[in-house]
């Protein structure tokens, strides 16, 4: 059994996109219609329950350049999309809606979001392999079972469910993109020099000389990829999650990601740790590599929470998760956990270390709530079996720049092995 309570900084040292279609089905009382209007697809129709509206689809894919938008009316709250067929959803375009509707995505088959794919949309977005979305009501939008649910509900959504697949290996969630660090060594001084996210404007630079007291992070425009507006939710659960150079962003909102085999996993987009997971207790691995980023730092009163639930939950080759509030005014401090990371066997960053002399252009793995402003910087919670951080894996709750406040507590709770450098 390994616990910490730290304050301060631990240091240490499937499926391709395809083109694709917007095809509904006939599944619903009132169908949906999806009419294509040179490279979008407006999606229309489709069943209305009070501020709910229903979608299904027998393929649901958007290519790079195509946009599908749900053409919906104002008063919507809650959009909700399944796909019955049985391939994946391919999005490498951009899904849109009108107003504030959170868009749910249902695909147990597969979910694929490429290097292009974005969301054009008010409110919050949900994407997910389960089978069914679970209503407060007990009724429940299934993508498996279409015609088990005649009568749809204007109840609110709690929860989507998991049911155990015939086959292990589908319902992954991936998310592609091109990556956004690289690292540069100069006469023993390794500078994580700064990178550009393709076509975005957004930059992130790390800087480090040869003692980790001198670390620092610096994020200057914004990261660009899957993102959703200020103070919203962006989730994404399935079986098995991948991040592969993608960006997942919110200011000041929240990001979510559980990767679950079997169970129902509550949900509620008013909380800052959305998913709840009940007595699962049969996860899937999430994986951050090729320079992967999960970023809700914000220059509002709140950095925003990033929720990380799975089996093993590994950060490798560069990938970063940022939580931070940036700026120079004076704000409130809330205390609150703003990152929580669980895993059930394992939680491993991984990557060259940034105080190498011989460091070439190699990639170092982060984890980070912090402040530039003057406030005390919030906290990290880690629960997990084997805790290993190598290579320069990097966990810090920090104040710089202009923050003067307290760093943030890093709650680690680790019922088997630690492996670790602490400086």
């Amino acid at each position: 059994m390994c616990s910490l309570s730290l304050t301060g900084s631990l240091w240490m040292g499937l499926i391709a996109p395809a083109n694709g279609q917007v095809v509904p089905d006939d599944t619903l009382p009132q169908g949906t219609i999806a009419t294509p209007e040179g490279t979008r697809f407006r999606i229309e129709g489709g069943t209305r329950a009070g501020s709910n509206l229903f979608h299904s689809f027998q393929e649901f894919s958007v290519p790079a350049g195509f946009e599908a938008l749900f053409d919906n009316s104002l008063d919507v709250e809650n959009i909700f999309s399944r796909v019955t067929g049985d391939g994946i959803s391919a999005i490498d375009g951009t899904i849109g809606a009108n107003g504030t509707a959170n868009l749910f995505l249902i695909n147990p088959n597969g979910i694929v979001f490429g290097t292009n794919a974005r969301l054009n949309i008010g409110g919050s977005f949900l994407g997910t392999t389960a089978d069914s979305v679970v209503f407060q009501d007990g009724s429940f939008f299934s993508a498996t079972a279409p015609g088990s649910t005649p009568l749809l509900t204007v109840s609110v959504p709690v929860g989507v469910q998991f049911n155990r697949p015939s086959s292990p290996t589908t319902g992954e969630i991936r998310v592609e993109g091109s990556g956004n660090i690289q690292f540069v060594s100069s006469d023993g001084v390794a500078t994580l020099g700064t990178g550009t996210v393709p076509s975005a404007g957004g930059e992130i630079s790390l800087n480090a000389t040869e003692s980790p007291e001198d670390f620092e992070v610096n994020i200057s425009g914004t990261l660009q990829g899957l993102s959703v507006n200020s103070g919203e939710t962006l989730a994404l659960v399935g079986r098995g999650i991948t991040v592969s150079g993608g960006t997942l962003r919110t200011e000041g909102g929240n990001v979510a990601l559980g990767s679950v085999f079997a169970g129902f996993v509550g949900l509620n987009f008013a909380e800052s740790l959305p998913l709840s997971y009940g007595a699962i207790a049969d996860f899937q691995d999430i994986r951050l590599e090729a320079a992967a980023a999960i970023d809700t730092s914000s220059q509002s009163t709140v950095s925003g929470s990033i929720q990380l639930q799975g089996r093993q939950v590994i950060l490798g080759d560069g990938s970063i998760i940022f939580a931070r509030l940036l700026g120079e005014e004076m704000l409130p401090s809330t205390g609150d956990i703003v990152v929580s990371v669980n895993a059930s066997e394992r939680v491993e960053l991984s990557g060259i270390s940034p105080f190498d002399d011989n460091l070439g252009d190699r990639q170092a793995s982060v984890l980070i709530a912090g402040t530039t402003v003057p406030t005390d910087s919030q906290s990290i919670n880690i629960v997990t079996g084997d805790l290993a951080l190598l290579d320069g894996g990097v966990i810090s709750s920090n104040t710089i720049g202009f923050g003067s406040g307290r760093a943030g507590s890093i709650f680690v709770t680790a019922s088997g092995d630690c492996q670790m450098w602490l400086e």
